[in-house]
Formats: C-alpha cells, structure tokens, sequence
C-alpha cells in the first residue's frame, strides 16, 4: 500500500505533490505519474492488471 510508512503509520501521497509539476500537484497528476512510472519499469500491458483507489484518511490520502 502506497502512502502508509514501515511502521503501519499512515503518511499519505500528498509530500509527493511537490515532486510533480506545479499544474499537475494534485492527485490527478500524482496518479497519472505512477501510471508512466508503472509503464515504464514493466511491460507497457502492466497498468490493467492495476487497480488504483485513493482512500481518505483523516487528512491524508492513502493510495
């Protein structure tokens, strides 16, 4: 699970913003990230064996 640390504690998705840019900083653009990221280190057929849902979590966003 994405957005949760090693210790069970859950982190979120949203320190990882900052990294994309400024008109792709949100969750849309986040998501659209890991999918290249996903495509690009395996076969390009790996995303529709993935199954992506955020979850609110308090204030954070779990992936």
């Amino acid at each position: 699970m994405i957005g949760v640390n090693d210790d069970g504690i859950v982190a979120g998705i949203e320190d990882d913003f900052q990294h994309l840019r400024s008109l792709s900083a949100n969750q849309d653009g986040w998501q659209r990230k890991f999918k290249d990221t996903m495509r690009g280190a395996f076969d390009s057929d790996i995303w529709s064996a993935v199954r992506v849902f955020f979850v609110p979590h308090v204030n954070t966003q779990l992936r």
